[in-house]
């Protein structure tokens, strides 16, 4: 389970995340700049996306790796960080 892997600091976060206030900079700071698997994972488990698609965790969490390995980190706004928060 992806979420057994996560840090501490990283599920206490995530408990905010449907709220308004959720903190997503503080996410890219937990995930050394790489939070869209995270919140992308914890949004789509809450919709039980991987029951509806009749995946495997770890096809979601391989796609969303996918997507996230083509952001550039050094671009300082359309990056992971910037395509988390539109998600979120």
């Amino acid at each position: 389970n992806y979420v057994k892997n996560l840090t501490p600091d990283i599920n206490e976060l995530l408990e905010t995340e449907e709220t308004w206030s959720f903190d997503i900079i503080s996410l890219e700071r937990l995930t050394n700049k790489r939070p869209l698997v995270t919140l992308g994972y914890k949004i789509m488990n809450r919709f039980d996306v991987c029951d509806f698609l009749k995946i495997e965790e770890t096809i979601l969490v391989n796609w969303l790796t996918l997507i996230e390995t083509n952001y550039r980190a050094s671009n300082p706004y359309h990056n992971s960080t910037h395509a988390s928060d539109v998600l979120h």
